[in-house]
């Protein structure tokens, strides 16, 4: 009965004066597809929400923090000075 009373609610908001079989029939199904959207929406709103759930709790890698570099024997290699002039050798 409340699908009669809410298809009628609706055709008088959209402006219909009077109304017949074939017009309640047709906003009775519109709202059958509204309703059945709204079910498709709700599952899939709880399927991201239960992904989002569970991929947050998966354990993500920390970045360590950067190590001073180990003394060996590139050390020297802060001391390099770029070339002023490379002499191009013809050969």
């Amino acid at each position: 009965m409340w699908e009669l009373r809410e298809a009628r609610r609706r055709l008088k908001a959209e402006g219909y004066q009077a109304v017949n079989e074939d017009l309640i029939f047709d906003a009775y199904n519109r709202l059958r597809a509204l309703e059945d959207e709204a079910i498709r929406d709700t599952k899939k709103a709880r399927r991201a929400a239960q992904q989002r759930r569970m991929h947050g709790q998966i354990a993500r890698p920390t970045l360590s923090p950067a190590r001073p570099p180990i003394d060996g024997p590139f050390d020297h290699l802060d001391d390099i000075q770029p070339f002023d002039e490379i002499e191009e050798l013809d050969g």
